[in-house]
C-alpha cells in the first residue's frame, strides 16, 4: 500500500461572505499558511493575527473565532504509481466540526461530527498535476444556535452552552470550570491519500484468559479492503505470534479468500499482565503481513496484554447493593486513579512524548485506572498505547 500524507502545502482563510464560495476559494485575497493537523486558533496564533489565548483575559479577545466560517485548501500532485492502483482512498482521520470537502471541484464529502474520520474512493477524480483539495468549516456556534432555536433548548448538566448538546463536538471547548472556551475548526487529525489493491481494515483479538491462569485463547479476526476488481490469486495473510521477549510464539499463513480471515491461537502457562504496582506488564505482539506472491501488500500490528479480567458484583452483608470492583488475575484491585480530561485545548498540539509524561506521573502517583471523561474526545491510539 502507498501512502501519501497531506501535511504541506496549505492554505486557511477567514470566509468571506461577500464571495460566492467558488469565487472565495479562487481568490488570492486573505490567505495564510495553514498546518495540517491543525486548528485555526494554532495558525492564527502563529501568523501573529491573535494574541496568546491562555495569557491573562485574552480569551475573551479569540471568541469570535468560532462564530466565523473558514476554508482550506492545497493543490497536489499525484505520486508516481499511484494512478495504477485500483484504489486510491482520500482520509480523513477528523475533521471538526461541520465541514464539506471538494476534490477538483467535486463535493466528496458533508461531515457534522469530529468524531468520525472518513475514507472516500477518490480514483475518479484524480488527474495526475495539480490536484485541488477544498474544506470549509462551518461556525459549530452559528449551527449549535440555529439548532437550538428550531428544538428548543435542552436541559444542560455540567459547563458551557446549552446549544453544545445538538453538536457532536469535544464538549469542553464550550469551556468548562476547568478550561477556557475555544470554539476550534479545522482538520484536527491527519489527512492522507491511501493507494492499494487490497489492504488490512480491522485487525482484532479479544483474547481470554483461562480461570486458572494456566492458559490463554487468542482468537484473531482480520477484515480485509478488496476492490471489487481485485485478484486474490496467490495471496495470503500471515499471522505471527510474538512473545514478549520477541521470539515467535506461533504462526500461521492463511490463503485469502474473501474480506475476513480468523485464526485462535493457544497459549499454555502465558506470561500475565498485571496493573501498575501488582506486578510486571509483559506485552505480546501480534503481526498480520497482507501478501501477493513475494511482495508485501500491508502489515499491522497489535501489542497485547494477557489478562483475566472480572467486575465483581456480589450481594453485600446486611446492607442493600452489591460490590463493585475489579479483579484482575483473580486479584482484587483497588482502582486508584483519576479522571483524564484532554491535555490541551487546541488537540494537535499534545504530541506522544507529552501524552508519555502525563501518563508517567500518573503511574509514578501508583495510579493503576484513568477515567476518560466523557466531554473531551475519544482518545488518541498513542494514549492507549
Amino acid at each position: 500500500m502507498k501512502h501519501l500524507l497531506f501535511d504541506s502545502n496549505w492554505q486557511f482563510k477567514q470566509r468571506n461572505p461577500a464571495l460566492s464560495l467558488a469565487d472565495d476559494f479562487a481568490s488570492s485575497e486573505g490567505w495564510l499558511p495553514a498546518s495540517v493537523p491543525g486548528t485555526v486558533q494554532q495558525d492564527l496564533l502563529t501568523a501573529g493575527r491573535i494574541p496568546d489565548p491562555f495569557f491573562g483575559l485574552n480569551e475573551n479577545e479569540v471568541q469570535w473565532i468560532g462564530e466565523c466560517d473558514w476554508l482550506y485548501r492545497c493543490t497536489f500532485d499525484l505520486p508516481t504509481g499511484f494512478e495504477e492502483a485500483e484504489s486510491v482512498t482520500l482520509c480523513f482521520d477528523g475533521l471538526d466540526t461541520f465541514a464539506t470537502v471538494w476534490l477538483n471541484g467535486t463535493q466528496i464529502l458533508a461531515s457534522d461530527n469530529m468524531f468520525i474520520p472518513y475514507r472516500i474512493q477518490a480514483k475518479p477524480l484524480l488527474r495526475l498535476k495539480q490536484n485541488e483539495l477544498h474544506l470549509l468549516f462551518e461556525s459549530a456556534w452559528r449551527i449549535g444556535k440555529e439548532r437550538e432555536a428550531q428544538y428548543g433548548t435542552a436541559t444542560l448538566w455540567g459547563e458551557g452552552d446549552a446549544s453544545r448538546l445538538y453538536i457532536r463536538k469535544a464538549q469542553y471547548h464550550y469551556g468548562w470550570d476547568w478550561g477556557p472556551t475555544f470554539l476550534t475548526a479545522g482538520p484536527w487529525r491527519p489527512i492522507s491519500l491511501e493507494a492499494y489493491s487490497i489492504r488490512i481494515s480491522d485487525f482484532s483479538c479479544p483474547l481470554e484468559v483461562a480461570a486458572d491462569l494456566n492458559s490463554a485463547r487468542l482468537p484473531v479476526s482480520i477484515s480485509l479492503d478488496t476492490n471489487n476488481n481485485s485478484s486474490l490469486a496467490d495471496t495470503t495473510l500471515q499471522i505471527t505470534l510474538h512473545a514478549p521477549t520477541g521470539e515467535i510464539v506461533d504462526e500461521v499463513t492463511l490463503p485469502v479468500t474473501g474480506n475476513q480471515a480468523q485464526h485462535t491461537f493457544k497459549i499454555t502457562s502465558p506470561q500475565l499482565w498485571w496493573p501498575n504496582g501488582y506486578g510486571q506488564q509483559p506485552l505480546y505482539r501480534l503481526i498480520a503481513t497482507l501478501k501477493q506472491a513475494s511482495e508485501e501488500l500491508d502489515r499491522s500490528e497489535l501489542r497485547l496484554g494477557l489478562r483475566r479480567l472480572q467486575l465483581i458484583q456480589k450481594p453485600l452483608q446486611d446492607e442493600p447493593g452489591t460490590t463493585f470492583l475489579f479483579e484482575i488475575n483473580n486479584t482484587p484491585i483497588f482502582c486508584s486513579g483519576a479522571n483524564w480530561i484532554p491535555a490541551d485545548s487546541f488537540l494537535p498540539r499534545i504530541t506522544p512524548e507529552r501524552y508519555r509524561t502525563w501518563l508517567q506521573l500518573a503511574g509514578d502517583a501508583n495510579m493503576v485506572m484513568l477515567r476518560v471523561w466523557g466531554g473531551g474526545i475519544y482518545e488518541a491510539d498513542i494514549f492507549y498505547d
